[in-house]
């Protein structure tokens, strides 16, 4: 009985400290990969690159739409092929990787020059094809693993400290991208910037090197992608409080369309260089650092609904704010309260989904969270980029923080309950 007991506490202590260091792998994780973000990220460095290049604004919209758009579609597909086992971890590491050699090569490419703004244009979206194939991939598992690393009643809490570190990582590399566009005259500044993004992101997966992965689970060899998509992902649209969750979703998802032209907005309003891009970016990871905690806490506390209702709250008062605001400070300001937008999004949407759905491996509520929005995420960008070509940007801003209002009155809504019988 004692040796019986002291095998049990064994096994219990090494599954505890595998616990442990698969948390330390995931935060290093985000630190490195936050790092490498500002510096190739399409909401400031490549539209910002792509304006340069005289591109218009609607063709400017095609990255957002491709980089989330794809990575949309492509989720559910990979939550369907990829099972827990000794090969996740790695497959997943070897795709990141391939996205920063993507990144590197547009970099390459950049600093070489191209004869036509057009050729340019045409490269930087197959890169962001590929990031997002690749990337979509890759977060399903990824998520898998985040989940599988903590227990439900430190969830919120956990996945604020990621973004927290995310954040960290992000104020070092946009600093590194504002000194990199300020020492080097355009585009030789954008090819170095790419170059060193690519990079950063390829050598952060070598901290996933140290998670340890759970037994394989057997597989269903008779099952199919479309019985995975009418069983796993169909139930839970038709879900009633799911559908509530999906519907703010949606909303949410095209009000942060106009996010990608509210750096170039900025920068035409303080009339500054390109060396702005970069700061904005170091601003929009510190706003994740400190929003992450925030709600974070909130989520644990008062539940991940309120978490994702502040989140649109503070977002909707940031784009205003950058829409009516004349002094650099108050710009500077709005705009670290609009990028509450993305701690939102991976701290509290993401517990929300996770809350409604605890049957469900997490791989599965991603990807079919994904697919529902990814029309949102394909012609949300495309027509806030025609929308600013045409009327500018004050009145398609406009519109995004009106969107961002109506999902929060969809989450405040209750659901409305069953009839009883009669």
């Amino acid at each position: 009985m004692i040796d019986g007991k002291e095998s049990t506490e064994r096994r219990h202590s090494l599954r505890e400290l595998i616990s442990h260091r698969n948390r330390f792998a995931i935060l290093l994780f985000e630190l490195t990969w936050g790092l490498a973000m500002p510096l190739m990220y399409h909401a400031t460095m490549v539209p910002g690159y792509l304006r340069y290049l005289g591109i218009a604004n609607a063709w400017i919209g095609l990255v957002p739409a491709i980089h989330t758009g794809i990575y949309a579609i492509i989720q559910p597909y990979a939550a369907f092929r990829w099972r827990p086992g000794p090969r996740r971890v790695t497959v997943m590491r070897l795709i990141y990787v391939l996205t920063g050699a993507g990144y590197v090569l547009l970099g390459l490419l950049v600093l070489r020059g191209f004869p036509l703004p057009a050729a340019g244009l045409a490269v930087v979206l197959a890169v962001e094809l590929l990031a997002a194939v690749t990337t979509g991939a890759g977060d399903p598992q990824y998520a898998n693993l985040v989940v599988e690393s903590i227990s439900p009643r430190q969830r919120g809490f956990f996945f604020g400290l990621r973004a927290v570190l995310l954040g960290v990582g992000g104020i070092v590399g946009g600093l590194l991208a504002a000194h990199l566009l300020k020492v080097a005259v355009a585009p030789s500044n954008f090819g170095a910037s790419f170059v060193c993004g690519g990079t950063l992101l390829m050598l952060s997966t070598l901290s996933m090197a140290l998670y340890r992965d759970r037994p394989p689970q057997p597989e269903d060899k008779n099952a199919s992608f479309r019985g995975y998509l009418q069983e796993r992902v169909l139930p839970r649209v038709r879900h009633t409080e799911f559908r509530t969750y999906l519907a703010a979703s949606v909303l949410f998802t095209l009000s942060t369309s106009g996010f990608t032209f509210v750096s170039l907005l900025l920068k035409a309003k303080l009339n500054e260089t390109e060396g702005l891009l970069g700061f904005l970016g170091s601003l929009f990871m510190a706003a994740n650092l400190t929003q992450s905690w925030v709600l974070g806490v909130v989520c644990d506390r008062w539940g991940s609904r309120a978490g994702f209702i502040l989140g649109l709250v503070l977002y909707t008062a940031g784009l205003l704010g950058c829409v009516f605001g004349t002094d650099r400070a108050f710009l500077l300001a709005a705009y670290f309260c609009a990028s509450v937008w993305f701690p939102t999004q991976i701290v509290a949407a993401q517990d929300l989904a996770y809350r409604l759905a605890e049957d469900a491996p997490p791989a599965e509520i991603f990807s079919t969270t994904m697919v529902v929005l990814a029309p949102a995420r394909i012609f949300g960008p495309l027509l806030a980029g025609a929308a600013i070509d045409r009327w500018m940007h004050g009145p398609p801003l406009l519109v995004c923080a009106g969107l961002a209002c109506l999902a929060a009155l969809v989450l405040v809504r209750p659901a409305a309950a069953p009839r009883p019988r009669t």
